[in-house]
């Protein structure tokens, strides 16, 4: 196989390759790594912006199972969710896209980039989701975001786990969210 080689951290390498190779880096990588929502947006972003994607048998295929990976691994970002909802029609999805995008105001609720590598930037970030949670103890996105941080940093949730107040449309998507993500903290929170 003349594939080259890819580094997962290097993926504007992929617009060396035809749509073909892309689909077998993409096969190869997943069989080796789990994939995050970087890998999978990468891979979204080289296949749909080729000319011949709608041309390719596999297309269809390969980016409904990247924008379903990438709708669990992020069930409260609203671009994987209000993609998955164009290309599958499905209305429960589109609205649950569209009540997260009415609570995401700040881009920099999303980003985790750099944070966990410096105290006075994880401090920051820590104080910044805190603070949106105090104000708007239902914002799930802050929450899940929060979550996130908790689970990077290698600690279990503090108190504004109990303070939050989970939207109903959230819900099902939190409880699964934290029984994935930490389920020894879950399951003590009786959750």
């Amino acid at each position: 196989m003349d594939t080259p080689y890819t580094p997962t951290d290097r993926f504007e390498e992929l617009d060396h390759i035809d749509l073909d190779a892309v689909f077998d880096v993409l096969d190869i990588t997943c069989r080796n790594l789990l994939p995050d929502l970087d890998l999978c947006t990468a891979f979204l972003a080289r296949i749909l912006k080729d000319r011949n994607a709608g041309s390719n048998p596999g297309t269809q295929d390969v980016v409904l199972r990247l924008i379903r990976k990438a709708v669990a691994l992020a069930p409260f970002n609203h671009m994987p969710l209000d993609i998955a909802a164009r290309l599958t029609g499905d209305a429960e999805m589109e609205r649950r896209a569209k009540r997260i995008a009415g609570l995401t105001t700040d881009p920099g609720i999303m980003d985790m980039r750099n944070v966990m590598n410096n105290e006075q930037t994880r401090r920051r970030k820590r104080n910044y989701l805190d603070s949106i949670l105090e104000r708007t103890p239902g914002h799930i996105v802050a929450a899940s975001q929060r979550l996130l941080f908790d689970f990077y940093a290698g600690r279990e949730p503090g108190d504004w786990l109990n303070r939050i107040k989970v939207p109903k449309f959230a819900r099902h998507h939190w409880q699964e969210r934290l029984s994935c993500t930490m389920p020894p903290w879950h399951q003590r929170q009786g959750a």
